[in-house]
């Protein structure tokens, strides 16, 4: 603590005066620690500026710090301050949104309800350290990329301290899975802790990390995470920004000295007796730590407004859908604040907005061959975009119903099933919606309720108009074509689920094989994407017709490859990929590979030849139905 007050008596001073100004001052001060158990949080405080001078705060160099059974611990004093965020910080979902009440254990499991989140501040790890960060992603928050490699920033984003004015929050929200009620769920092992705001354009990203502590919605769980599926995540949200495929970001993963349990498969040398057979895992691995911090516009989901509608909260429903246009569809305020349309027909068009985000979001991943895994209603977010990394994967060999999920044993979630699976989501989350804006309605006659019937239901239909256009468009383009084919499509995808052929290399290979004299040459060029040699026959009957339809549209070739190479991208984030980069970092602290493959993946349709015979190639043997790389739990 600054001079003068370190000597003061806890009991009298420190905890009464600090934790009564908690709610109302700015400047944060760690002020306890128990030393030797990681599980005990700082108890972090805003302090006056009156009690705390700034000359103060600067000269302080660490104080003693009162555990909850009178050890100490030294502590460094004052939060740490980044450069581009002195100005630029804001919690609008903490001044905008309800709050819980004070609780005397804030972590305990329980239900909450009457709020919409839960001030919670994150656990501290044990010495943090930098295993990779994202320039274009510090660049998007107005970061220097520089100050990645600073203590402060190891600090801020392990969740040791917060930035000064900020605090943490978990929100609470529900599980629909197909169209099924879960109850209550929340952020687990997520914490926001606050918006960042670009200097230059004003936009803002929500800052969350993941792995840093309990919260109330916990469960029984220790709301860490560790390097394994960091690194997973931290790849992957990079990767599909690159892709441009609609996403959160991540901005770093740190590793730290705490140790997780967790249950995992054998390592990619170690062979397994249940190689491709999909299963859980098997064994307990004691882990290394690791925090990743994720950003986005907003973290707001689909089961958030769903646990109000379910609790029957409408007061709390609306606050959260006026808060989630205000953040994602800002010109629907406008329109509603200029009396251009009602208060209902705004919260109509925040569903049908939606709706459509839903749909584009699908239409990219079957472009790029991804599988989200879980698409649970607390997976899908409010602003349409791919949100936790968990059992996902980039399809290697074609199989229409692939999925690495081994809690989906029906593939309900696999590659062609996830537009009927995001439509059930928005079904159920239309629903929601109705059931809250009957309400809205009730004293205003059958018309109004019979507008809002078809207003609804042109919502919902609204989804697949919207995925029928972003995919046909897709399809079109992955074929250098003019005008989409539907019968060559449905051909085509036909053929390559009876061959063994790589979805990614085969696209990627056919911009060139579209320019071949004939059927023969240009399945010559499409060789390198298969894994055993396909039916030759059946493959020159629709190369042949597929050619045909390339010369009769007489396309400028140059123009017409560069179209295909543009939406077929070359590199992908496969799961052998980066299985590898997560064993070196967690066997040797080798960080290497990940940030080889940040750089290859931040220009996935770019040839970068240097890198084709490692990365762009069919999967090795080792990995073909290797447990946690071909499917995971």
């Amino acid at each position: 603590l600054p001079p003068g007050l370190a000597a003061s008596p806890p009991s009298r001073f420190v905890r009464p005066v600090l934790l009564s100004h908690a709610l109302r001052y700015r400047r944060w001060v760690p002020a306890a620690r128990v030393q030797g158990n990681s599980r005990v949080p700082l108890v972090q405080a805003r302090v006056a500026e009156a009690f705390f001078p700034e000359h103060e705060l600067r000269e302080a160099r660490g104080g003693v710090c009162w555990g909850s059974e009178g050890r100490v611990d030294d502590v460094g004093v004052g939060s740490p301050r980044i450069g581009g965020f002195r100005e630029e910080l804001d919690n609008s979902l903490v001044r905008d949104l309800i709050e819980e009440g004070p609780v005397a254990d804030v972590r305990r499991p329980r239900e909450v309800k009457g709020c919409h989140f839960t001030r919670v501040e994150p656990e501290p790890v044990p010495s943090p350290y930098l295993i990779a960060a994202s320039p274009s992603c510090a660049e998007l928050l107005g970061l220097d990329p520089k100050e990645t490699s600073t203590a402060e920033f190891l600090s801020v984003f392990s969740g040791n301290h917060l930035l000064p004015g900020l605090t943490g929050w978990a929100t609470v929200y529900g599980c629909h899975c197909g169209g099924q009620w879960f109850g209550q769920l929340g952020d687990g092992r997520a914490m926001s802790i606050g918006e960042a705001i670009h200097p230059k354009t004003g936009h803002r990203h929500e800052m969350q990390l993941k792995g840093c502590g309990r919260t109330p919605y916990s469960r029984q769980f220790d709301g860490r995470a560790v390097v394994r599926s960091s690194i997973r995540e931290f790849l992957a949200s990079e990767a599909m920004g690159s892709l441009g495929v609609p996403t959160t970001r991540a901005l770093c993963v740190l590793g730290h000295e705490e140790k997780i349990q967790r249950a995992w498969y054998p390592e990619s040398k170690e062979k397994s007796e249940f190689a491709g057979r999909p299963h859980p895992p098997q064994m307990l691995k004691v882990e290394p730590g690791a925090v990743l911090c994720r950003v986005a516009p907003s973290f707001i989901r689909f089961a958030q407004l769903e646990l109000f509608w379910k609790r029957d909260d409408p007061e709390n429903f609306f606050k959260l859908a006026d808060h989630a246009i205000a953040r994602e569809y800002p010109w629907i305020k406008e329109k509603v604040e200029k009396k251009e349309i009602t208060r209902v027909e705004g919260y109509v068009e925040l569903l049908k907005e939606t709706a459509k985000g839903q749909a584009l979001l699908i239409a990219e991943w079957l472009r790029v061959g991804y599988v989200q895994g879980n698409m649970n209603s607390d997976n899908t977010l409010v602003g349409g975009r791919t949100l936790d990394y968990g059992p996902f994967g980039f399809m290697e060999k074609f199989d229409p119903s692939w999925s690495p999920f081994t809690s989906d044993p029906a593939k309900n979630f696999g590659f062609l099933n996830q537009p009927r699976a995001a439509l059930v989501n928005v079904i159920v989350h239309a629903q929601g919606m109705k059931a809250m804006l009957s309400r809205l309605i009730a004293d205003e006659g059958q018309d109004a309720k019979d507008k809002l019937d078809a207003d609804i239901q042109d919502a919902v239909d609204g989804f697949g108009v919207a995925f029928k256009a972003h995919h046909e468009t897709n399809c079109r383009k992955k074929l250098g074509l003019r005008k989409h084919d539907p019968s060559l499509w449905s051909e085509l995808l036909s053929l390559m689920g009876a061959s063994d052929v790589d979805f990614t290399l085969f696209f990627r290979h056919l911009a060139q094989a579209s320019v071949a004299s004939d059927p023969n040459e240009a399945l010559k060029t499409l060789a390198d994407a298969f894994y055993e040699k396909p039916d030759q026959d059946k493959w020159k009957i629709w190369m042949a017709r597929y050619m045909g339809i390339v010369k009769e549209e007489g396309r400028d070739a140059k123009e017409r490859v560069a179209e295909m190479n543009s939406v077929n991208p070359k590199y992908i984030l496969r799961n052998w990929m980066a299985t590898l980069a997560y064993e070196a970092a967690e066997e040797k602290k080798d960080y290497s590979m990940v940030a080889e493959l940040l750089t290859l993946l931040s220009r996935p349709y770019d040839d970068q030849p240097d890198a084709e015979k490692k990365w762009s190639r069919l999967t090795p043997e080792w990995a073909r139905g290797h447990p946690g790389v071909a499917f995971m739990s």
